[in-house]
């Protein structure tokens, strides 16, 4: 009984450290590809984030402001250019 305790006790321990482990690599990972394509095509990246909040203003108000301190134009809805989406036009997002 007591080897039992004490695989269970070794077990116990080992799974809360290696779960946050796990999903502490798995955030570091995504936050790494994050900051890359937010360097590297930083129009492209806030378009995809602004599409992706749509229906909530208050969000969709930070990351214009966002854009606008990364000096990255967002234009109003055109009607002969907009799509459903946001997307980018030359240095712009529209």
């Amino acid at each position: 009984m007591k080897v039992a305790e004490s695989v269970y006790e070794e077990m116990k321990n080992f799974a809360s450290y290696a779960f946050n482990k796990s999903h502490a690599a798995s955030y570091a990972y995504i936050s790494y590809q994050t900051a890359w394509l937010k360097y590297h095509y930083p129009r492209e990246y806030m378009a995809a984030l602004l599409t992706s909040v749509l229906g909530f203003t208050e969000k969709m108000v930070g990351y214009i402001t966002e854009c606008r301190a990364m000096g990255i134009n967002v234009l109003p809805p055109d009607v002969n250019e907009s799509r459903g989406d946001f997307t980018v036009a030359g240095d712009s997002i529209r």
